[in-house]
């Protein structure tokens, strides 16, 4: 059973799902309407991939709805992607940890291809 999470991309940005331990990328399907899926087992550590062909742009992440509490600023095209999870700052230290894909819990009605989650850049 897969948790499928809905994906961005567009235009000259690029966002990916990758696995925290090998930065490969998830495979990837595309609906229908256009959405695109990362197929991803449960309980996977990942970071979202971001780069860009374009500079002076600032982006917010938000994982289901809630923002990371950060925002990306690429001041110059950034082609080498970017890992971005879970950042904190103890004792003056910053760290980038991976976040989690947790399995929801399961509804009456509910079929395994009903659980996504969303992640967005605003």
């Amino acid at each position: 059973q897969t948790l499928t999470l809905t994906m961005v991309k567009v235009g000259d940005f690029t966002v990916e799902l990758v696995a925290a331990d090998t930065k490969e990328a998830f495979k990837e399907h595309t609906a229908p309407d256009g959405q695109v899926y990362a197929e991803v087992e449960p309980d996977m550590d990942y970071f979202i991939s971001v780069s860009s062909d374009k500079g002076g742009v600032m982006m917010w992440m938000y994982v289901d709805g809630v923002d990371l509490g950060y925002h990306i600023d690429l001041k110059a095209p950034k082609k080498k992607k970017g890992f971005y999870g879970r950042w904190e700052r103890i004792g003056g230290k910053q760290t980038m940890t991976a976040l989690h894909f947790n399995k929801t819990r399961q509804e009456v009605g509910i079929t395994p291809d009903m659980l996504t989650g969303k992640v967005e850049l605003k």
